[in-house]
């Protein structure tokens, strides 16, 4: 997310779920902070600036497919109309999707169906 606003809600938010987490602004420090290990499970903006989401995303996927790395959940968030943005973001190999505001019950039920927790 590169909004500080939206970054520090979606923090306050993972924080309430009890969740740790890294924030970065942009799609290159998104996929260096995943290649760096220890993420298991990516929450992106698809706008960003240098990288943007389904870069970022298409990147990760390449790398796992190409490294034999286990599959990393991606889930996007964006302010668009999400059943339209949802199959760009699956063609990017995102997982799924969230609208903004990013509210907190679906929020934990994403983060649940994925994480298992």
């Amino acid at each position: 997310e590169d909004n500080e606003i939206n970054r520090a809600v979606l923090a306050k938010q993972l924080e309430l779920l009890g969740l740790t987490y890294k924030m970065v602004s942009n799609g290159r420090d998104g996929f260096d902070c995943w290649k760096a290990g220890d993420i298991d499970l990516i929450i992106t903006d698809c706008h960003m600036p240098i990288m943007d989401g389904f870069e970022m995303a298409k990147q990760i996927r390449a790398e796992e497919a190409q490294n034999g790395l286990p599959h990393t959940p991606i889930i996007a968030i964006t302010a668009d109309v999400i059943e339209v943005k949802l199959e760009l973001c699956r063609k990017a190999g995102m997982d799924d999707a969230l609208r903004k505001p990013v509210e907190l019950n679906e929020l934990r039920s994403k983060l649940a169906t994925f994480l298992g927790k």
